[in-house]
């Protein structure tokens, strides 16, 4: 589940939600995938400590599969960092904090 600093992003609002920010963050996942369960709280403390310079979005990939399959998602979780509406980067896998934050801040 997302806390207040993350959104779960669904269908066509997910173009609008890489325009809320500069660099937005999306954690691709699906309730079955225990990995993607482990990162939740990785996710949820990144969009807490990077609120404001930081969106943050869920996408289920069960329920959205056609946006996981337009930016090539095959394993799960994977996490993708956007700037300005373009992937720039991203990590597959329940990967440590630390990762996500030199991804996070290579970009900032």
């Amino acid at each position: 589940m997302a806390s207040a600093n993350v959104k779960q992003v669904q269908g066509a609002e997910f173009a609008n939600f890489l325009g809320e920010n500069r660099l937005v963050m999306v954690d691709f996942w699906a309730n079955w995938c225990g990995y993607c369960h482990a990162l939740s709280p990785v996710i949820e403390q990144l969009a807490e400590e990077y609120a404001g310079k930081l969106s943050v979005g869920k996408v289920d990939t069960d329920s959205n599969g056609a946006i996981a399959g337009e930016f090539n998602v095959m394993g799960l979780p994977t996490v993708l960092l956007f700037e300005n509406g373009k992937e720039v980067d991203r990590l597959v896998g329940a990967m440590p904090k630390d990762a996500f934050v030199k991804m996070i801040e290579k970009h900032l």
